[in-house]
């Protein structure tokens, strides 16, 4: 079964290992797939918000340092999404710092049994906004560890075997 193509970006930035020539270089830019463009336009829900267009101008920023256009028009959404999030997660943990300095002045007897059932719910959503946030740092490649998952790995040579699969065993 034949396997896919690098994307020539990549092949490139790898050191043209298989030794492309210019020619065949722009011929594979030319026709590979893709979906929408550079122009990145800031959505009107984020530009709205305060927090999630600093996040917003922050993501934008890295991706045009970066040398590979892998963002385009098309994860337009899914930076939205992202820089809402952010948003609504900082402005979870300034309710948790005030509820906590609320706590600390007043004390818990105070505040009636409401406040420690508030406090376990504020827990539970910040702890959620945090996870989200975490899988779509994956999504979109800003978490480190998620583009060197994605980057093809090359082999370093012949790996020796084990005594156990000279032996006929699988791989154990």
């Amino acid at each position: 079964m034949p396997r896919n193509a690098k994307p020539i970006k990549l092949h490139v930035l790898q050191g043209n290992p298989n030794r492309l020539t210019k020619a065949q270089i722009a011929a594979r830019e030319k026709y590979e797939i893709k979906i929408g463009d550079q122009n990145i336009t800031e959505p009107a829900s984020v530009r709205r918000n305060r927090s999630a267009h600093q996040k917003w101008i922050e993501i934008i920023t890295i991706y045009k340092e970066t040398a590979v256009d892998f963002v385009s028009s098309a994860d337009v959404s899914i930076l939205e999404m992202y820089c809402i999030t952010w948003s609504e997660y900082q402005e979870l943990l300034k309710v948790r710092k005030e509820l906590n300095r609320q706590i600390k002045t007043k004390g818990l007897d105070s505040l009636k049994g409401t406040a420690f059932a508030n406090k376990l719910n504020l827990e539970n959503n910040v702890n959620k906004k945090l996870d989200m946030l975490i899988k779509m740092q994956d999504r979109i490649y800003l978490n480190p560890l998620s583009r060197v998952k994605s980057i093809p790995r090359e082999a370093k040579g012949e790996r020796e075997e084990t005594p156990l699969e000279k032996a006929g065993f699988g791989n154990v």
